[in-house]
């Protein structure tokens, strides 16, 4: 409970520090409504900060917060390993996850570059850069570096977005962070005209119109707790439980994988196993499963069983025939699920 409480405080104070840099003009009652916290529990927090060497103070006339002293970690301290290892980690979290911190984090490894001898400085632009966001994404860099800016500054926007097969749809969001899963780069935002969560694959953003508003995302998104049913990509409200049995010679590797914190494994006498998690959308676990083709099988739930049924049913249509341009039913595919546009 200690740990929940330090860290919960931790986040607390980094989106305290943020707010105080990228938007100084904020009053101090609304800072205090966007943290959720008292005048009181504000003072308490500003002395936290102080005692971490940054220090700030409200200028009546100016009608904005000023920094007095940031603090500073000189680079002469580290050896070449924490270095380099700290470059290639940047890279890491630039390339996972596009937010405030990561984008401070990149700037801050760029101030370092500047500290280092000429050859030193290109090794770790190298690292920096080569673990980039790939454009196999394909989402074009104006989307991205505009994404990018309206994370961090906090802004509403309007996006143009066109799903496969649809016509291009319009919705006014809050974008929180984007992130990498599976060759993809998706965006986590609060959808305006449904009032609520929702997952944007980023490559489908066709253009952004700014609406020069300001949100606050101190209780509207928490990244883990978002996608904490989530077995992959996808989330929904309600969890169900999909257990998955394996053969004896599937079994031994899903022993070896972590997938989910909620996942059992039921060991049978033949060496067989039935994997059984709680997520909230169950296609994604039939999806990871599938890959093991006939060594798996649907026990629950009923529905999703049913559907792979269908898709067995039309698979064995394709392949035996020596055609390869047999007929599938339409609505046997399977829909995107309603989370995600």
């Amino acid at each position: 409970m200690r740990t929940i409480t330090r860290n919960k405080q931790l986040q607390r104070i980094i989106l305290m520090y943020q707010e105080i840099k990228t938007h100084p003009e904020l009053t101090g009652h609304k800072l205090w409504g966007q943290l959720g916290i008292s005048r009181t529990q504000f003072s308490r927090d500003k002395k936290f900060l102080e005692a971490l060497g940054f220090f700030f103070h409200h200028d009546p006339r100016e009608k904005h917060y000023v920094i007095d002293k940031d603090t500073t970690i000189p680079l002469s301290t580290l050896s070449l390993d924490k270095i380099l290892a700290l470059f290639l980690l940047l890279g890491q979290i630039g390339k996972t996850q596009e937010s405030y911190l990561s984008n401070c984090a990149q700037d801050a490894a760029r101030q370092l570059m500047s500290a280092t001898d000429k050859e030193l400085c290109t090794t770790c632009r190298d690292l920096l850069d080569q673990t980039g966001i790939p454009p196999i994404y394909g989402c074009p860099k104006k989307i991205l570096v505009h994404l990018q800016k309206d994370i961090a500054l906090r802004n509403r926007i309007i996006v143009e977005y066109t799903k496969p097969g649809h016509n291009p749809m319009s919705y006014t969001i809050h974008p929180f962070q984007l992130y990498t899963y599976a060759g993809s780069l998706y965006l986590d935002a609060k959808c305006v005209e449904r009032k609520e969560m929702r997952c944007f694959k980023a490559c489908r953003i066709t253009s952004i119109t700014s609406t020069h508003l300001r949100f606050s995302p101190c209780k509207e998104y928490d990244f883990k707790t978002f996608h904490n049913g989530s077995f992959g990509i996808f989330s929904g409200d309600t969890p169900q439980w999909v257990r998955i049995r394996f053969s004896p010679k599937a079994a031994p590797y899903i022993r070896e994988e972590f997938r989910h914190p909620s996942q059992k494994i039921t060991n049978h006498a033949d060496g067989s196993l039935t994997f059984a998690v709680e997520v909230t959308e169950p296609r994604e676990v039939y999806w990871w499963a599938a890959r093991w083709g006939a060594e798996c099988e649907v026990m629950e739930p009923g529905w999703l069983r049913e559907e792979v049924r269908k898709t067995v049913k039309n698979m064995h249509a394709i392949y035996n025939t020596t055609s390869s341009s047999k007929h599938i039913e339409p609505g046997d595919r399977h829909n995107e699920h309603h989370v995600v546009y």
